[in-house]
């Protein structure tokens, strides 16, 4: 089990890898979104969005893959590995073939959703009750998400897109509502990933701040 968070320095956040999945609920992911050195990248895994994936630059590929990479980079460059809570271990764990390996990677795993929690009680005390999600961590933080494109949707837009793929032969050929609903799954993936990075390097900057008062 993971064990609660310290404060990340903002070193650690600077450098770390950030992952967020997208996918249908109690099944593996089809669409991974990573940021490292400030550089969002993504994976498609499901071989359904295989057109979508190339349509978009994006590399195919499979979640054991995808958990090695993420590990080997977290421990050769000495990397912590931020999400925003434990739903993508949770999908490495129930999902990949390398159990043998969750330890090491909940060696470098941070849930930044308990940090959050932290943060908020150290920093903001007269908050007396909120709700920690991701959306509402980055209307506090003054980058809120647009209306309508809710987490909620994107396991449809998903299924939706992968249907629609079935018996064509290039992304291309789909209509431009099939089309939107890729474009925005992807915006969704990007403003996760980005919203978690920026929220993790405030929560570091102000206790890096701290430590040195």
């Amino acid at each position: 089990m993971t064990q609660k968070p310290s404060p990340p320095t903002f070193r650690e956040a600077q450098d770390g890898i950030y992952i967020d999945f997208e996918g249908p609920q109690n099944d593996t992911s089809a669409l991974l979104g990573c940021i490292i050195d400030g550089c969002l990248e993504r994976a498609v895994l499901d071989d359904g969005l295989r057109l979508a994936a190339q349509f978009s630059g994006f590399r195919l590929s499979t979640l054991d893959d995808e958990f090695i990479r993420i590990l080997k980079l977290g421990i050769t460059e000495n990397r912590k590995i931020f999400a925003f809570s434990h739903t993508e271990r949770t999908i490495f764990k129930n999902y990949s073939s390398l159990s043998d390996r969750l330890s090491e990677f909940e060696d470098l795993y941070v849930d930044v959703r308990k940090l959050s929690k932290d943060w908020i009680t150290a920093y903001f005390p007269e908050i007396d009750q909120f709700s920690y999600s991701l959306k509402n961590l980055s209307d506090f933080l003054g980058f809120p998400y647009p209306p309508n494109i809710g987490k909620q949707k994107a396991s449809k837009r998903i299924r939706d897109v992968k249907n629609m793929l079935v018996g064509k032969s290039s992304f291309d050929e789909l209509t431009p509502v099939a089309k939107g609903k890729w474009t925005k799954l992807l915006k969704y993936n990007r403003l996760d990933c980005e919203n978690l990075y920026w929220l993790t390097k405030r929560i570091a900057l102000d206790y890096s701040y701290k430590s040195l008062t």
